[in-house]
């Protein structure tokens, strides 16, 4: 009975573990890679050479991925669960202003998105490095700096919204019905 609970546990654990290790090869290969920097750096490649690369750079992630998933478990940073919650913060920081207040606001608009999710991402990496890199502050809290990012971003999310051109009614319309 252990060894099939034993087995059930490392199935679940590379399951997820594969997952992760493709989903990060496709963030460098297609959305990187392909979408972002192939246009640009690459315009006189054709579309084969360009899949060819991109298929090369997501096994190359795939490798490198899993060198440093094997050291991070050979050698665990000291406060793990710290690590963690930046990372948790970071996202936070990043995609709640859009996403929330762009799904319950009628006034939200693509600018107030893409300028909250800057405030957020860049405010809590600004934040970490002062508080965790470059100064010794008694508050070395991840919620405390996502908490305040957070806030930045919706605060952000507002303004700039509010600032800029509405999106067309017909659009509005379209995400959250006809209005009243």
């Amino acid at each position: 009975v252990a060894g099939l609970l034993g087995v059930g546990v490392l199935s679940a654990i590379m399951s997820t573990s594969d997952g992760l290790f493709i989903s990060i090869a496709v963030i460098f290969s297609n959305d990187l890679y392909k979408k972002t920097f192939a246009p640009v750096i690459h315009k006189h490649k054709s579309k084969e050479q360009i899949e060819q690369i991109a298929l090369n750079t997501s096994r190359v992630a795939i490798v490198l991925v899993g060198v440093v998933a094997c050291w991070l478990a050979w050698e665990p940073p000291q406060f793990l669960a710290v690590l963690l919650w930046m990372g948790v913060g970071g996202i936070l920081s990043g995609a709640t202003g859009p996403l929330l207040i762009g799904s319950l606001w009628r006034r939200a608009t693509k600018s107030g998105a893409i300028a909250s999710f800057l405030v957020g991402v860049i405010g809590f990496g600004a934040s970490v490095i002062y508080c965790f890199v470059l100064k010794d502050v008694p508050y070395k809290n991840p919620f405390v700096i996502a908490g305040l990012s957070i806030i930045a971003a919706a605060v952000t999310m507002i303004v700039v919204s509010l600032l800029t051109k509405q999106l067309p009614q017909a659009h509005v319309d379209d995400m959250f019905g006809e209005s009243a």
